[in-house]
C-alpha cells in the first residue's frame, strides 16, 4: 500500500520589489515634481512629491504552493516601470540594471534625471 503526502502552503510571492528613486531634469539638475509613475498597462502608481522623490509598494501575490511548484514570475513587462511627466521624454525604471541597490523588498534606484522635449 502507498501513501502519498502533500503538503500545499500559502506562501506570498514577490512579483516587483518597491521602488523608491529621486526624479530631476537632466538639464538643469533641480527636483521634478509630479512625475507620473505608472506600470507600461496604465495602472498608475503615484507622482513624485516636491523634492522630486517617489516610493511605489512591491507587487506580491498569495497564492498556495504544491511541492514542485515554480515560483510566481512576474509578467514581461512586470519589472519595468514608466515616468511621464508633460514637457519631457517617457521613461523606464527596470528594477534589475545598473545602479538599483536591493534592500529585502525594495529598490533604491540613482537619481532618474528627465531629458525635457525640445520646444
Amino acid at each position: 500500500m502507498f501513501c502519498i503526502s502533500l503538503f500545499a502552503h500559502c506562501t506570498t510571492v514577490t512579483l516587483r520589489p518597491g521602488i523608491e528613486a529621486v526624479v530631476t531634469d537632466s538639464v538643469t539638475n533641480t527636483c521634478l515634481s509630479a512625475v507620473q509613475i505608472e506600470s507600461p498597462g496604465g495602472v498608475v502608481y503615484g507622482l513624485s512629491d516636491t523634492q522630486g522623490r517617489f516610493a511605489i509598494p512591491p507587487v506580491t501575490q498569495r497564492r498556495i504552493s504544491w511541492p514542485g511548484d515554480e515560483p510566481g514570475k512576474a509578467g514581461p513587462d512586470g519589472r519595468v516601470v514608466l515616468l511621464k511627466k508633460n514637457g519631457y521624454f517617457i521613461d523606464t525604471i527596470d528594477v534589475n540594471v545598473y545602479g538599483a541597490q536591493h534592500t529585502g523588498s525594495v529598490v533604491h534606484t540613482d537619481t532618474i534625471r528627465l531629458k525635457p522635449m525640445p520646444i
